[in-house]
């Protein structure tokens, strides 16, 4: 448990928090500043920064958990789609440091944007990365 992390506080039960699953491993809760109406979170009750930090066989578990608590949410709420997002490192917008799943119900005309420009990839420069990401597996 990490004393700084408003997560490992509610994984304490010395934080409140709006529980819609719980096991051994795994908590997740209504996010108390939703971006609509179900934003759920999927937390590691052990405290992990990142998703890199996440063993091998938790994250197998974790994303059976996301999957399972999506289907009830969307279904529960009646959203007409979800986004699953996972942030690392401030530059990727991560807030609290420790890893977590957003499941977000989408609804038609809902206010949320994930957005971004589309860049342009050469035949060289897909060549370089694919043989940099290849060389570091």
């Amino acid at each position: 448990m990490n004393q700084d992390c408003i997560f490992c506080e509610i994984v304490e039960g010395d934080a409140p928090a709006w529980k819609v699953y719980e096991d051994e491993h795994f908590v997740a809760f209504l996010n108390i500043n939703p971006a609509t109406k179900g934003h759920i979170l999927v937390v590691p009750k052990e405290h992990y920064p990142q998703l890199l930090d996440l063993p091998e066989h938790e994250l197998k578990h974790i994303m059976k958990v996301v999957q399972e608590v999506a289907d009830s949410v969307i279904e529960a709420t009646d959203a007409d789609g979800f986004n699953v997002l996972q942030s690392n490192n401030p530059v990727a917008g991560q807030e609290i440091f420790h890893m977590h799943f957003h499941i977000i119900p989408r609804y038609h005309g809902d206010s949320v944007e994930i957005d971004w420009e589309e860049g342009e990839l050469s035949e060289e420069e897909a060549e370089d990365l694919l043989k940099g990401i290849k060389d570091c597996m």
